[in-house]
């Protein structure tokens, strides 16, 4: 007869929800430190795939780079979704999931980088040069990341008149910018081992 079985999880410790990755408000300085701590956060439970839920009008370009870091170093899937908005770095950002899931009513609005430039003539051609690669790197990143030619977005956007493009959720799916219409279900599986002592 047996005297013990043990399991060698805590089922009660399990997580109930997953961690889920918030980025909404300005993309600002402050948003890289909150940004790693969660991602790392995420990465510890165990889950399988990060959801990053985005909902912003976007902001800088150098913060945006340092996400686009952290999430290329994750161990995990990283899923992206939009409920409201992602537009300019927020657009960007929304291009890292390797699923990208776009709520019905939302919208993502890409562009060229924007800059500005003051003091000495020459500082000032610097800069203008450091944005204008800046430009076109970012753009080829987002062309790649959904599976185009590196020159897809900077096209388009060139093609229209260099303006912001402003996308629905049916129009990003039908060019890749988006893998999903609507909101993804997460589901949790715990599986547990039992051994006779």
């Amino acid at each position: 007869m047996f005297t013990t079985i043990k399991s060698n999880i805590d089922v009660s410790k399990a997580p109930t929800k997953p961690k889920i990755v918030y980025v909404t408000g300005d993309i600002a300085e402050n948003t890289l430190t909150a940004f790693r701590k969660d991602m790392a956060e995420a990465a510890e439970t165990g889950q399988t795939t990060i959801p990053i839920a985005i909902d912003t009008y976007g902001g800088y370009t150098d913060t945006l780079w340092g996400m686009v870091d952290i999430i290329k170093t994750c161990p995990v899937e990283v899923v992206t979704i939009v409920n409201g908005k992602a537009m300019s770095a927020g657009g960007a950002l929304f291009t890292c999931g390797k699923r990208r899931y776009c709520s019905p009513k939302s919208k993502i609005m890409i562009h060229g980088v924007l800059g500005g430039t003051q003091g000495k003539v020459e500082d000032m051609k610097v800069s203008v040069a450091e944005s204008s690669k800046n430009n076109t790197r970012l753009l080829s990143f987002m062309s790649q990341n959904i599976g185009k030619d590196k020159g897809y977005f900077k096209k388009m956007i060139m093609s229209k008149g260099n303006t912001n493009q402003y996308f629905s959720a049916t129009q990003a799916k039908k060019i890749g910018l988006a893998t999903h219409i609507g909101m993804p279900t997460f589901t949790m599986s715990v599986t547990a081992n039992y051994f006779v002592e």
